[in-house]
């Protein structure tokens, strides 16, 4: 009863709390999470068991134990075998902080550096890595009937959060809040109930119209005509909200995964099962094409052409920009989440944004994580697949069903943008996995101390970053938080991110701001501001407002030829750009 209680509590914080988005929702998961997983395993671990090597705990600490590496601050004594690449990056930042250190702008210290170019970042992943290895395996641990009963928990959550979802996007809009109470950095298309954006909130509401699926065909399948009704509501409203959210993405995700269910209920040979999921997916397909939405049906018609839309192209270019990292960052990748921080010196597109995500999970994993980072997600499915085929003969039928159809939902919505790394769609996706594999207290007490091992970690994880405080997760890698950071929390920032052309940048600007307080180093602390926005600028040396910003700091130090260079440099990217104005230039 704990565990299944730990998860619902969990699932409604994430929900709640703005779709986990903020670290202090997911540190709050994964200390519950792994600690009532641990308490689990020590209390009801058997002595009858016949496998010895726990093959998912072994998985799951390998990932926990790599991520937490990576964050991990080394020693300079290290930087011989970091790589040359990483070494110039973290010299780059020694040498600046020594020279503010020279002026008096920051104490003379030799920080540490991680492997990982964003170390806020990665500890994000790490408590998320944590969260969803709790909550897959406190899953594992429920009796078929709770087991049930959890399905019919998501499904009426999804319902819920559709209705809140689509009245927040159509009847009574939210602005720049989730849930009308938690500010968000302006978006657009702006937010969906509690997710940032459409793609994510239709990937969730998809993903849980299965578990409702699932309970449907059962009820038809035992004639239980009542529930039947119920739950083709439910199934019914989340996918009219999944329409209504205009995630093309997410659409096509679910008519895929629903398909693919079809075919497994046909090769099983479970033809009312196929049956009725043929005709309740019909249903609801008919009615959202013959809804009279303008809006509605523009995006629908867009899907006869899908990569002649500007969504395409612009995913496939983010693909490009992000498969030229994966050559600099290839053993070990460049760091869980920190692909912000690395694409801008690769790319070759002269957009404006960032980009934060690469809107495809697979080749994001392999610029993130590299090979290491492949194989072990790959250890990961392979472990979860072994565990889901040992328990089938015990797996419920519904269980099967949902579970199935929001992994493929999942695996398919992956390919185009990255709702999985979302707290609240990974948490709910791994519970659901979960419900297919064995319990994690039947094990043998011999292998005791490795089955701990993981929840333990994950909890001490949890545990210290709490303490430390969860806050500075956040704010030393979102660009909106460092334009108003103190020059200590930037200096912090670019430890933890070396190549965080913001972190550079407004690390300038605090330089110049400093120099017009009056103070006597006022001419060395401009030219120090305009080497750090000069070394913002080879940081994403395609980005012309940076090239801007160098020249016009050059040209108020007298630089002139300097400042002509950056700013012709900006116009290069730009052509419809004027050159002020500078002395000498005819």
């Amino acid at each position: 009863m704990t565990a299944l209680l730990v998860l619902l509590l969990s699932v409604d914080l994430l929900i709640v709390w703005g779709g986990g988005i903020f670290p202090g929702a997911v540190c709050v998961t994964a200390a519950a999470c792994c600690a009532t997983l641990a308490l689990i395993q020590a209390r009801r671990t058997s002595d009858t068991a016949t496998e010895d090597r726990p093959w998912l705990e072994i998985a799951a600490l390998a990932v926990l134990a790599f991520v937490a590496l990576t964050a991990l601050p080394l020693p300079p004594l290290f930087d011989p075998v970091i790589g040359q690449f990483r070494r110039e990056q973290n010299e780059a930042v020694l040498k600046a902080l020594r020279h503010a250190a020279s002026l008096g702008l920051a104490p003379d210290e030799q920080p540490w550096f991680a492997l990982t170019r964003n170390r806020a970042g990665t500890l994000r992943f790490f408590l998320l890595a944590a969260s969803v290895y709790g909550a897959a395996l406190l899953a594992a641990s429920l009796p078929a009937a709770w087991k049930t009963a959890y399905l019919r928990f998501l499904a009426v959550a999804g319902a819920v959060v559709a209705l809140g979802g689509h009245a927040s996007k159509w009847w009574i809009p939210e602005g720049d809040t989730l849930w009308w109470t938690f500010p968000v950095p302006h978006l657009l298309p702006g937010p969906v109930g509690c997710f940032v954006n459409r793609n994510h909130f239709g990937g969730f509401i998809g993903m849980l119209a299965f578990p409702a699926l699932a309970l449907l065909v059962d009820a038809v399948r035992v004639r239980r005509w009542g529930s039947a009704v119920v739950y083709a509501v439910l199934f019914g409203v989340m996918v009219y909200a999944l329409a209504f959210s205009l995630s093309r993405g997410a659409l096509l995700s679910f008519a895929l995964a629903g398909l693919a269910l079809i075919l497994f209920f046909a090769f099983r040979r479970s033809l009312k099962a196929a049956a009725v999921s043929f005709v309740a997916l019909a249903a609801v397909a008919t009615a959202v094409f013959w809804i009279p939405n303008p809006q509605l049906q523009e995006r629908l018609s867009t899907l006869r052409h899908p990569l002649a839309t500007a969504s395409a192209s612009d995913r496939l270019s983010d693909w490009r920009e992000t498969l030229r990292v994966i050559p600099r960052y290839p053993v070990i990748g460049a760091g869980a989440n920190a692909l912000r921080m690395v694409y801008p010196q690769h790319r070759e597109t002269a957009a404006g944004g960032w980009l934060v995500h690469a809107e495809n999970q697979y080749i994001e994993l392999a610029a993130e994580g590299g090979l290491a980072g492949v194989l072990l997600a790959l250890f990961c499915a392979a472990a979860c697949a072994r565990g889901a085929w040992r328990n089938r003969c015990s797996t419920p039928a519904v269980v099967l069903t949902a579970a199935s159809g929001a992994a493929a939902l999942a695996a398919l919505h992956a390919l185009f943008d990255f709702a999985i790394l979302v707290p609240a769609c990974a948490v709910v996706l791994a519970s659901l996995i979960g419900l297919l594999l064995p319990n994690p207290a039947a094990g043998s007490r011999r292998a005791l101390p490795l089955r701990l091992a993981p929840a333990l970690l994950g909890l001490a994880g949890a545990a210290f970053l709490g303490f430390q405080g969860v806050e500075a997760l956040q704010r030393l890698d979102a660009h909106e938080r460092l334009q108003t950071a103190t020059a200590a929390e930037l200096r912090r920032a670019l430890v933890w991110a070396p190549t965080s052309w913001h972190a550079w940048y407004y690390l300038g600007r605090e330089a110049f701001a400093e120099a017009e307080g009056g103070t006597p180093q006022g001419a060395t602390l401009c030219r120090a501001g305009e080497a750090f926005m000069t070394q913002a600028a080879w940081y994403d040396p395609r980005n012309y407002r940076l090239w801007d910003q160098v020249g016009r700091a050059r040209l108020s130090l007298g630089d002139n030829p300097g400042a002509l260079k950056a700013f012709e440099r900006a116009k290069e990217l730009r052509p419809w750009l004027d050159i002020p104005p500078i002395p000498g230039r005819p």
